[in-house]
């Protein structure tokens, strides 16, 4: 999956094609006049993007286990909460 690509269509919708490298790509209409954007804009879409995904991944298989054990009282809520605090910590969003 490239995030940059997804975002730049994203936050482009004009854009219908492109071609080049997977960082900076040339960008098109649907008429294939070229079209410009800001690259700095769409790195940090596509890097929120991608904390988000690594984010919710790790909430299924490392966080939500720890949830139902708080909820059977086999673990404390702050052990959970660390758990979240973790993975929080692991996938940070771009400043």
């Amino acid at each position: 999956m490239n995030y940059f690509i997804e975002s730049l269509y994203k936050l482009y919708p004009n854009i219908k094609s492109t071609e080049g490298g997977y960082d900076t790509p040339t960008a098109f209409d649907g008429n294939g006049n070229q079209v410009l954007y800001d690259s700095d804009a769409v790195r940090l879409d596509s890097q929120i993007s991608q904390a988000k995904e690594q984010r919710a991944l790790a909430y299924v298989k490392e966080a939500d286990p720890l949830f139902f054990k708080y909820q059977r009282e086999e673990i404390t809520k702050e052990e959970w909460e660390a758990k979240i605090e973790e993975i929080r910590a692991r996938y940070p969003y771009p400043s």
